[in-house]
């Protein structure tokens, strides 16, 4: 006689349901058509599908045997289908960065629950610049091919890296001998922790003797002027 496998599906993660079968009771002898307590006693098996945590794809269901001797059944099989498992992905609150010279390191995390001890993370494509500007990175895959993004994750995300401020310590003094412009100043005292130059406003300006003291408009300018700003002050200058 002939038996027909049904078709089963879950989740990758889920136990496996019951494989059940249908058959034609036309095709049992009389003794055995009318008896409501008749069993054909068939397992079926999905094989590696059996297994609770079996790789998402499709199992083959079959007979695995028959408990009643007197029949020998031909069993018609099926496919056990078991679907990817949804992936939450979260992005991290903070958008903006201030540049340091390394790598952002911008991520995204799964906050759903993984299968039992799972190891599974985002591939973020776009999330290591580290130049001042504006950037997206995508959540470009997942690294267990048992999972998928759900269909309403935010598989993109925008970010900015801004301009870092230098630390700075302004000249103590600024000193010129009559004659002198305010470009020709000796600073004193000054430090930066980025290679940069401390620039006197107006520098093509000459002050005098009765001059000393003026308070003139410092500045910092950093040689990479693509990531760092510039920080302004001010100082008085001796004259003498």
């Amino acid at each position: 006689m002939t038996a027909k496998a049904e078709a089963k599906s879950k989740v990758y993660g889920e136990v496996t349901p019951e494989l059940t079968y249908e058959f034609d009771k036309e095709q049992l002898p009389e003794c055995d058509k009318d008896n409501s307590e008749f069993d054909l006693g068939l397992t079926l098996t999905a094989g590696d599908g059996d297994d609770q945590f079996c790789d998402a794809g499709k199992y083959r269901i079959a007979e695995a045997e028959c408990g009643n001797s007197n029949y020998d059944v031909t069993v018609t099989p099926a496919y056990l289908t078991v679907s990817k498992r949804v992936a939450e992905i979260e992005w991290p609150e903070q958008t903006e960065y201030t540049y340091n010279g390394e790598p952002v390191g911008v991520d995204a995390q799964i906050v759903s629950p993984l299968a039992k001890n799972d190891d599974c993370k985002v591939v973020v494509v776009g999330g290591s610049y580290k130049a001042v500007g504006s950037y997206t990175a995508r959540a470009a895959a997942l690294t267990n091919g048992n999972y998928v993004f759900a269909e309403n994750s935010e598989r993109t995300f925008d970010y900015e890296i801004v301009k870092a401020t230098p630390e700075v310590t302004f000249p103590e003094s600024a000193e010129i001998t009559y004659g002198q412009t305010l470009h020709q100043a000796v600073l004193k005292g000054e430090s930066s922790n980025v290679a940069g130059e401390f620039i006197l406003e107006e520098p093509d300006r000459l002050l005098t003797v009765a001059d000393s003291g003026y308070e003139a408009a410092v500045s910092f300018v950093p040689d990479d002027t693509k990531n760092y700003n510039t920080v302004e002050s001010a100082g008085k200058v001796k004259v003498t």
